[in-house]
């Protein structure tokens, strides 16, 4: 099952993020290339990842402007926002991106323009929505702060912002869908 894809080329630069918060780079070029009817190659075999440590985003990037950013969301709705610039030297056997608090693994990462608006979705059916700017810039090696509250023991099953588009779709395992704006429209 394809879990992510994302179109880039040879000379980008890649950053693959781990549920463990660590993050590796890797350019276009260094990814073994497949035929057209080939499976392809595990992560594992082409990025030194820890044994339970899976990729949850990937992220392309040609360069690194100081005004743009990476959010990062935990699957217990821990956010933090870090300047992609402190990601532009990463070694080969990758770097702290963000401290996660025990039982709790990064869910996903979004490059943003700092003006955003984001959504985080929870397993109970709720949604959290707030602009980018409401959380503050952190360094690498900050843990982040209460995204959305989720006490009652539910996780984080989705997040986006305005920078993928201007409406929400919303699938539940039962079928039903909804489509709203991701924005109110007063």
């Amino acid at each position: 099952v394809v879990m992510l894809m994302k179109h880039t080329f040879t000379h980008t630069d890649i950053l693959f993020f781990t549920t463990a918060g660590k993050v590796y780079r890797l350019r276009g070029y260094q990814i073994p290339d497949s035929g057209r009817t080939g499976k392809g190659m595990p992560a594992q075999n082409f990025l030194p990842l820890e044994k339970e440590e899976k990729v949850v985003s990937i992220v392309p990037c040609d360069d690194y402007p100081e005004d743009n950013y990476l959010f990062f969301v935990s699957q217990y709705g821990v956010v933090k926002r870090t300047s992609l610039a402190e990601f532009s030297s990463i070694h080969n056997n990758g770097k702290k991106a963000i401290l996660l608090r025990p039982g709790d693994g990064l869910f996903d990462v979004k490059r943003t323009d700092g003006k955003s608006i984001v959504s985080l979705a929870s397993s109970n059916g709720k949604i959290c929505s707030f602009h980018e700017d409401d959380v503050r810039v952190m360094g690498r090696s900050a843990a982040g702060v209460r995204g959305m509250d989720l006490s009652d023991g539910s996780e984080i099953v989705g997040v986006t912002g305005s920078f993928e588009g201007k409406l929400l779709l919303v699938l539940t395992n039962k079928g039903y869908g909804k489509i709203s704006y991701a924005e109110d429209t007063d």
